[in-house]
């Protein structure tokens, strides 16, 4: 039953991410993004050959790891790229002034990503200027960590090959193993410091499984798709090899972003539950085990909140009925569908009125003002479905004020 329920969750989140993702014009982000990253790549692998030189005492061993990296994630475009990174290399004394051009150079691709995250996530606070350039700049920071590490990893694991002779199996494992798990490894840091809102490790994982099954996907996809149409990209010429890396890395982002939308919408997703329940209840309602957790039954005559009670929650009518009193008036009777307590969470105030079950019961969902401010900041028509809902409640009450 459990299973059953992870795939019914797992089934709702990739069913909204697709949802967003079309909703949120994410391939023209994945376009913006692949742009930034072609300006970008040529001074990260700078960067990193630099790096890296410094650190195994060899540029020659950094840009040997780099090519083998390269070759095989960009094969179609790594011989000219790799050649002009390897002319500038060896015509240039590269000193502090060097770095940090090349560092600065980074910084529009970090700062994209970060706001592509920010608008995924629907965060909408401004930074102050000096944090948001410390942000990108962290964001630099993992950009060339992950980038050495997928370099430097060519260069640590032939070393098992000295000692695995005899068991070959073990290094074959051990590929099978290390590499899944330093891409999801990657993607998780990538994931947790550019994020704009703190997330479980659940959350991120999500993401970066997301994340990595597509990324998984992109090279077998793009050679059928070459072998297909051999001719893809020909009228480009000698830029060929260019042009297919720009629309690999196009292809990659959307990738990225599609897991993003993953992420956002696993952190979200008691959020777009609630969203789906008052927008279009009979569907909701379908998949009653998703909702389980936030269903809450009373006898009849049970009281759910009293007049004078904190605010903490709103309900929404699942089944049966529910009587709202003013001391021992009773005042209105809500049925299926309607919702109640909202005023009060919104505006922190005591309730207003004391509020059981009539007769037969009533099975309600209770929904908390984090979950519900998110519902209304994101969905504008249900806000106003509510609003319209609270005034004509008002307007009952004060049509009903000095009758007897």
């Amino acid at each position: 039953m459990k299973v059953l329920h992870i795939i019914r969750y797992a089934a709702f989140i990739l069913r909204e991410s697709v949802k967003s993702f079309l909703h949120n014009s994410d391939l023209q982000k994945a376009a913006t993004l692949a742009y930034y990253c072609f300006l970008a790549f040529l001074p990260l692998c700078l960067l990193v050959v630099v790096l890296l030189g410094a650190l195994l005492s060899s540029s020659e061993i950094a840009l040997g790891n780099l090519r083998a990296m390269m070759e095989q994630s960009f094969p179609l475009a790594a011989g000219p790229l790799l050649k002009e990174l390897d002319a500038v290399i060896r015509h240039r004394t590269w000193g502090l002034l060097g770095f940090l051009a090349l560092f600065w150079c980074i910084m529009p691709l970090a700062g994209a990503l970060r706001n592509a995250l920010s608008e995924v996530f629907k965060y909408e606070r401004c930074l102050p200027f000096w944090k948001s350039k410390l942000k990108e700049i962290s964001g630099v920071l993992v950009l060339v960590a992950l980038f050495s590490v997928l370099s430097v990893a060519g260069f640590v694991l032939p070393f098992p090959e000295t000692w695995m002779t005899r068991f070959p199996f073990l290094r074959r494992a051990l590929m099978i193993v290390f590499s899944p798990a330093l891409t999801l490894g990657s993607l998780w840091l990538f994931f947790r410091i550019l994020a704009p809102v703190r997330t479980g490790a659940g959350v991120l994982a999500a993401g970066s499984i997301a994340t990595a099954i597509l990324l998984s996907t992109v090279g077998p996809l793009f050679d059928l798709m070459l072998r297909v149409n051999p001719n893809y990209g020909v009228t480009f010429g000698s830029l060929k090899g260019i042009f297919l890396m720009l629309v690999w890395v196009y292809y990659s982002f959307a990738a990225l972003l599609f897991g993003m939308e993953v992420m956002a919408n696993t952190w979200r997703r008691e959020a777009l539950l609630f969203k789906e329940l008052l927008s279009r209840p009979a569907k909701a309602l379908k998949s009653g085990s998703l909702l389980h957790s936030f269903i809450r039954s009373r006898e009849q005559g049970e009281t759910i909140f009293q007049e004078g009670d904190a605010g903490g929650d709103m309900y929404y009518i699942v089944s049966g009925r529910v009587e709202l009193f003013k001391g021992d008036r009773l005042i209105r009777t809500l049925g299926p569908g309607d919702h109640f307590g909202e005023m009060a969470m919104l505006i922190d105030t005591p309730r207003t009125a004391t509020a059981r079950a009539a007769a037969g019961g009533a099975v309600l969902a209770a929904i908390a003002r984090p979950h519900f401010e998110t519902v209304m900041a994101e969905n504008p028509d249900i806000a106003a479905a509510i609003l319209r809902e609270m005034a004509a409640r008002l307007k009952a009450t004060t049509d009903n004020i000095g009758k007897p």
